[in-house]
């Protein structure tokens, strides 16, 4: 059953009049007599670089002086939460300020526009980890929110939760001090099969659940601006081997180990046309897995990644905060083949001076 159904958010924003921004920089609003807040762009989702937000700044040039009112008022670094809404809002960003852009000129009014990004942003380019060899992947990524190699997250962010990852437990297979914190747990989600995404300030580092909670029941015919739907081929195979080892010798011979996984949606009968056209692709991978258990997780991992390949669905409809990257709507009466459940990749947040609109997207689950 849905978290929320439409009627439910119309009455709580009293029929979704007065959309509402709520901006605030290090903790303090972000308002003025002088400027006013012309648009805001939220976007976040499970498979971004880093999640990103602009705010647009309108009156904020003093022609008489020559000077933009504000341009001392947020240094560079500046910590931002944004939330979004109507004569309620919720918080829909926590990031920091990492770019200022002035504009003025004939053609356009003077505005300043802040961009954001959220602590996945923070972590590119951080430099080298710093760390020792004979880690396993947890101890590295505690060492992030933590200890003396602590970079400063904690502002934006908790430590990523990973109770639920045995996979973690095993040994770095190759020297983390090479590469930077981004890189390390970007290869980490790809190499486990992970997401790794901010959700409201909130880091994760997990797999993708088989059922993900459902935030709302959605209808063709409410609130619906756009709606496009993709299913493809591409990406789909019947099964992935993994092949791995190790060095070490047994009895004279070298450890091997071997995964498997079975697609168990199938694109087409095995006898039809499409199904030897395209049904019966296969796929092989070398690894440094060490045994059957850690090549079994690799193998699944991949045809998890394959599967997501399979359908793309994009909803545009009336401003909707409570919508989040790793949730998932239901859709109803669509069309047969499109209800069901969509799991949320990206969520994108727009309000200007006009209208608040959200723009999912996400795949079929």
């Amino acid at each position: 059953m849905a978290q929320y159904t439409y009627e439910q958010l119309e009455a709580k924003y009293n029929g979704w009049r007065a959309p509402t921004a709520k901006v605030s920089m290090n903790g303090s609003p972000l308002s003025a007599a002088a400027w006013r807040i012309e648009s805001v762009e939220c976007v976040t989702g499970t498979e971004l670089s880093a999640g990103i937000c602009s705010v647009t700044l309108g009156g904020v040039y003093d022609r008489k002086n020559s000077r933009f009112l504000c341009e001392d008022e947020w240094p560079l670094g500046s910590i931002v939460e944004v939330e979004l809404g109507y004569i309620v809002t919720e918080s829909v960003f926590k990031g920091y300020l990492y770019r200022l852009e002035y504009e003025l000129g004939e053609e356009d009014p003077p505005r300043m526009i802040l961009l954001c990004m959220d602590v996945k942003g923070a972590m590119m380019g951080n430099g080298r980890l710093g760390l020792t060899g004979g880690l396993t992947y947890r101890q590295a990524i505690r060492s992030f929110f933590s200890g003396e190699n602590a970079r400063g997250y904690n502002v934006l962010c908790g430590s990523p939760e990973t109770d639920g990852l045995p996979e973690l437990d095993n040994p770095i297979p190759f020297s983390p001090a090479q590469t930077d914190d981004y890189r390390f747990l970007c290869g980490t989600a790809q190499r486990f099969g992970l997401e790794f995404f901010v959700c409201k300030g909130k880091l994760l580092l997990r797999k993708k659940p088989d059922s993900a909670p459902v935030l709302l029941e959605l209808s063709s015919d409410r609130g619906i601006k756009r709606f496009h739907a993709a299913l493809s081929s591409a990406g789909y195979i019947k099964s992935v081997t993994v092949r791995g080892g190790s060095d070490d010798e047994r009895d004279g011979e070298k450890k091997r180990a071997l995964g498997k996984a079975e697609n168990t949606q199938s694109i087409a009968a095995e006898s039809s046309d499409a199904g030897r056209l395209i049904g019966q692709r296969s796929a092989e991978f070398f690894s440094s897995a060490g045994d059957d258990k850690a090549a079994q997780e690799l193998a699944e991992a991949q045809m998890r990644r394959r599967r997501e390949m399979a359908s793309e669905i994009s909803v545009r409809l009336t401003g909707l905060p409570e919508l989040l990257p790793g949730f998932s709507v239901s859709l109803t009466r669509f069309s047969p083949k499109l209800d069901g459940n969509l799991y949320l990749t990206s969520v994108i947040h727009r309000m200007d001076e006009t209208q608040f609109t959200t723009t999912i997207t996400g795949r079929m689950e």
